[in-house]
């Protein structure tokens, strides 16, 4: 366990103080920007539908999903997803090298449908490189940080604590993953088809994508992904998207928002009381530690969350529950590339954080703990790789 000192977090929290209000202010500007406006580049990828037309019906009509028949159309959008042809080419592919698979070697339900702790696994089970490579510096891993933290949630945080969730998923034979606040990650959509080889193959998987930063030609629309794999957009908050007439088979089984910033937006606030209501499963991933602990203090000061994240008196990472309710899990599978931020020193990698500040819906019934293969990694050599 590491501990930083009180006179070591009051000096680091003096400069993020001093220093952090450039880059939000900065990051505001930015995120004037909208999101999803180029998506007709990849359409080869899938089929779109109208999300209105498709709630006249009680559930999506995954037949809408028609693979394109040319290939030099199709060719064309995995270029310009992947950009490498020799990268394109093998992820267009399903993967071909036999890896440990949770579905059958374990003594619980689990919702994927192979084991990976790691970057470098998860290359070799792609056949994109072997073991003895260093992939965490590959352009890939730039692009598929995001489903793969959506695959780390599921296989490896998510058992901790919500393991009646598992058995739900599980029996209705559904996922439905709400992405909140969603922004980078909508233009990114093609890559989110790689959760169709990680989530266990006989789940329908819906991802809805709600953000006020979505492009209007791309609002309201469902991008059949595969037969199985659909993604819906919404412009608007979260809170006000559940006021939109959201059906029953539309229900978040997992709530998911990518580098919230709870802290720098008061939008938040009436969502994250949403979202206590809902009794569902959360998380949330930060570029770093400073973002996270306002995380947890923002959903305690509004007495959603059952505990504040005090490093300085308390473990930094949290390397024993697994949770990330009462500090921060270091993603493994993070971006490799370091964000600038002005004035401060430590490294900002989108998704470097998962955590779970809102109190937990639900009391676990039983553990998973077995279910998932943990490695023992030195929580210094993780911190050390933060500042390189």
């Amino acid at each position: 366990m590491v501990h930083l000192s009180d006179h070591s977090w009051m000096i680091l929290k003096s400069r993020s103080q001093q220093f952090h209000a450039p880059p939000v202010v900065c990051a505001r500007r930015r995120r004037m920007l909208l999101y999803g406006g180029e998506l007709y580049l990849f359409s080869a990828l899938w089929a779109s539908t109208s999300l209105e037309q498709d709630l006249t019906s009680s559930s999506f009509n995954q037949s809408a999903f028609v693979p394109n028949c040319g290939p030099i159309p199709y060719e064309d959008a995995m270029l310009r997803a992947y950009v490498s042809p020799s990268d394109a080419i093998l992820l267009s592919l399903p993967p071909f090298v036999r890896f440990p698979s949770v579905a059958t070697g374990s003594r619980f339900p689990t919702l994927v449908s192979v084991v990976l702790r790691n970057w470098s696994e998860y290359y070799s089970w792609r056949g994109l490189g072997s073991p003895q490579d260093q992939p965490d510096s590959s352009p890939l891993a730039i692009l598929l940080h995001w489903p793969l933290t959506i695959y780390q949630i599921l296989a490896s945080v998510l058992p901790k604590n919500y393991p009646q969730t598992i058995l739900s998923v599980c029996a209705k034979r559904t996922l439905v993953v709400h992405i909140v606040g969603a922004e980078h990650e909508l233009s990114l959509l093609p890559v989110f088809k790689e959760l169709d080889y990680l989530i266990r193959p006989e789940l329908q998987i819906r991802l809805f994508f709600i953000g006020t930063y979505i492009d209007p030609s791309v609002n309201k629309r469902i991008f059949h992904l595969s037969s199985r794999l659909s993604a819906v957009t919404w412009n608007g908050v979260y809170h006000q998207f559940l006021q939109s007439g959201l059906s029953h088979a539309d229900f978040p089984d997992v709530i998911i928002g990518f580098n919230v910033g709870l802290a720098a937006y008061s939008s938040w606030v009436p969502t994250l009381k949403k979202i206590s209501e809902l009794a569902v499963p959360c998380y949330f991933t930060d570029a770093c530690l400073y973002s996270c602990a306002w995380g947890y203090r923002v959903t305690s000061s509004l007495g959603l969350g059952s505990t504040v994240y005090q490093p300085d008196v308390t473990n930094v990472l949290d390397e024993n529950e697994g949770s990330g309710e009462h500090a921060p899990l270091l993603n493994p599978f993070r971006s490799p590339i370091r964000m600038r931020s002005a004035g401060v020193r430590w490294g900002w990698f989108r998704n470097a954080f998962i955590f779970a500040p809102l109190r937990p819906a639900l009391s676990p019934s039983l553990s998973f703990t077995d279910a998932v293969p943990h490695t023992a990694t030195d929580l210094s050599s993780k911190l050390a790789l933060l500042q390189m």
